[in-house]
């Protein structure tokens, strides 16, 4: 079975600058930032806060999640199990994403970061994806 086309490595690798950079403005506000393309946490420790991935198939990017606590995404994992909809840590952990998601694409933005908007029926819902940097212009592809 043939799987999906890997990006040329200087695609790739201009992503990782492109993730390297946007976790630097996110750490810079305080944020807890993790980088998953590394082949997961250098810790034992949850991944909570800014969950930065680089994509390396042609079709990939830079794309960030937002990651609530475990605790707080057990919960919202047990009332939808219990088909509970109107479960209160469902809609905690709904509240969580709808307010830090934003919040970060703002927060680059603001530092000269290109975004996307979430895309809820694609492969990443509730992700931002990072278009470009602040040195790129507005003629040049996006890294995508």
């Amino acid at each position: 079975m043939i799987g999906p086309e890997v990006a040329a490595p200087e695609i790739v690798e201009e992503r990782r600058r492109l993730a390297d950079a946007a976790g630097d403005v996110l750490m810079a506000a305080g944020l807890p930032v993790w980088r998953l393309d590394n082949g997961g946490t250098e810790s034992g420790d949850p991944v909570v806060g800014a969950a930065i991935d680089v994509d390396p198939f042609v079709e990939g990017g830079a794309f960030i999640a937002w990651k609530a606590s475990p605790t707080v995404v057990q919960d919202a994992i047990k009332a939808l199990e219990a088909n509970r909809l109107d479960d209160p840590a469902i809609e905690r952990f709904g509240a969580i994403t709808a307010a830090m998601i934003p919040a970060v694409a703002a927060l680059l933005t603001t530092s000269g970061f290109t975004v996307g908007e979430t895309d809820p029926a694609g492969f990443r819902p509730l992700q931002i994806q990072v278009i470009a940097g602040p040195d790129s212009t507005e003629h040049e592809a996006p890294i995508t």
